[in-house]
């Protein structure tokens, strides 16, 4: 089945005059009855080392845009409500469990991309690849079900925690009139790290050093208000630990949703493809015909993932079936369609925090994390890490073994 590029005409997640970003964290709790031997999500997992591709995320709500006095638009967090009733028609709830006699063979992936002008289905998974993992992929009488009470009770602190920050921090855009950035010149370097980077990269260390300084003298610290054209670009790439795609939220705010569509049983009901449990259609095309897909069980997404990001670009791609290409595969192939797409200034950015190696974000020395623009170099914004419970002070119902299951990986 070839896949069809984007139509820029008709493309109505491109570009968008709603400005609304949707906002959501995900967590380790499995919310499928079981995992399919025929998704894709299994080969990822043990490439990326995670095993969150079936598991719930929890809604968290909105941020909208409206004018002030002014005439400049300004942030509105409006948080998801939640209640006992936001808990019907779950699927089941459960924790991957340790295997207490995992055999040393490593699982051995796919590690090429599809061909992307064919539909890539994944070939059954071997009993044998997964049966050497550390902990259960797939359902055993060994894994932990979660009860309702038990299911209440995390989400509901879940829910505090993460929408009470979100609340506070466009409360302190709001007071402040802008987002707080740090400046960082040559001056700086010289001063904090006794180093002239005129010509000179700085190593992430030196990075941490010098924005960390500069985050302590008024000299350095000014705002990126409202009118400014990249307010909207660092707002998004702020909370690029929160947010879900953009079609995604618009079906769980219109069906009161508090989860993704994969945690409910009524989404189930039909076999979508080869990739069980994995897409539905997505009603937001029905008006152009085309059969367009909808991830059931979505991790947090890049902020210009093509496709269900909030910012236009093309530093990632998301196709309709949801395989994932490489920057260079995407250009090359497609080009012609990339010409026609207007780069919003400013989507590309940097962070000192992420680690190569291990492709994920590290905390500074101080324990934040700092991000700047491509068009905007050595003014630095801190992003936010995700709120959990504590593990020390579990929520109702829940042990503290319960919780360290949250954070299994695999080994």
């Amino acid at each position: 089945m070839k896949i069809n590029p984007p139509r820029i005409d008709k493309y109505t997640f491109n570009d968008r005059a709603d400005k609304t970003i949707y906002l959501g964290i995900e967590t380790n709790i499995v919310c499928a009855d079981d995992r399919t031997e025929n998704f894709e999500g299994f080969y990822r997992a043990t490439i990326d080392k995670i095993i969150n591709d079936m598991s719930a995320t929890l809604y968290l709500g909105k941020i909208i845009f409206k004018k002030n006095k002014n005439g400049n638009l300004v942030p509105e967090y409006i948080p998801s409500k939640i209640s006992e009733t936001s808990f019907e028609g779950l699927n089941t709830f459960w924790l991957n469990e340790v295997n207490p006699n995992p055999m040393t063979r490593p699982v051995e992936p796919i590690t090429e991309l599809p061909d992307p002008q064919s539909y890539w289905i994944p070939k059954p998974i071997d009993p044998e690849g997964y049966k050497y993992l550390k902990n259960y992929y797939f359902r055993s009488p060994k894994n932990i079900v979660l009860t309702k009470e038990q299911i209440i009770s995390y989400f509901t602190e879940l829910h505090k925690l993460n929408s009470t920050f979100i609340k506070d921090y466009i409360d302190s855009i709001n007071k402040d009139l802008g987002i707080s950035s740090t400046y960082v010149n040559n001056n700086v370097y010289m001063t904090s790290v006794g180093i002239d980077i005129k010509g000179y990269s700085p190593s992430k260390e030196q990075q941490f050093i010098a924005i960390e300084y500069a985050s302590k003298n008024p000299k350095y610290k000014s705002k990126i208000a409202y009118f400014d054209e990249l307010f909207y670009i660092y707002l998004v790439w702020s909370l690029r630990e929160f947010l879900i795609p953009y079609d995604s939220g618009i079906l769980q705010e219109e069906n009161n949703l508090l989860f993704n569509i994969g945690a409910y049983r009524k989404y189930l009901e039909k076999k979508y493809y080869d990739t069980i449990y994995a897409y539905m259609p997505n009603p937001y095309f029905k008006e152009y015909g085309d059969e367009y897909l909808m991830l059931m069980y979505y991790p947090n997404i890049a902020p210009t993932k093509y496709a269900v990001g909030y910012i236009e670009g093309y530093e990632g791609f998301i196709d309709y079936y949801g395989v994932n290409f490489i920057n260079d595969r995407f250009r090359e192939r497609y080009n012609n369609i990339l010409n026609n797409i207007k780069e919003y200034k400013g989507f590309e950015q940097h962070s000192p925090n992420y680690n190569l190696t291990t492709q994920t974000y590290l905390p500074s020395p101080l324990g934040k994390y700092y991000f700047e623009l491509k068009d905007n170099k050595n003014t630095f914004v801190e992003f936010y890490p995700r709120i959990y419970p504590s593990k020390d002070n579990p929520p109702k119902g829940w042990t503290k073994e319960m919780m360290k299951k949250l954070e299994l990986k695999f080994e």
